[in-house]
């Protein structure tokens, strides 16, 4: 049995023993009792850059610099950091929306599509 305390980017997923079947407990700081794991999981953003190959609608070939960013869901960031603030998935859905249409622009002069 060991109390364990998580780093600020961090979480503490415990399974095992006296955690409901199926589930997982997901802490910031707490006891981990005989038979249960705690594993420390890192909520921090990634980000992933690639060049895509693309090609206009005349045939010619350019590269895109593109840069994903991965990392978990911005509401349920501020959930967990105790805000109790919640999105609406209209605003979600705008915001997807309005990147894909900055996108789109910068495109449209090379003849380019996105979805």
């Amino acid at each position: 049995m060991f109390y364990s305390i998580s780093n600020p980017d961090e979480f503490i997923a415990v399974t095992g023993m006296g955690v409901v079947s199926d589930q997982v407990k997901i802490i910031k700081s707490g006891w981990v009792f005989p038979f249960q794991r705690g594993m420390r999981f890192s909520v921090q953003p990634r980000d992933y850059s690639i060049d895509l190959q693309a090609m206009t609608k005349e045939k010619l070939q350019f590269l895109l610099p593109v840069i994903f960013t991965v990392g978990p869901d911005v509401n349920q960031r501020g959930a967990n950091a105790g805000n109790i603030k919640k999105g609406d998935k209209k605003g979600d859905i705008k915001g997807k929306q309005k990147a894909v249409d900055e996108v789109s622009n910068t495109a449209n002069p090379a003849d380019a599509d996105t979805y």
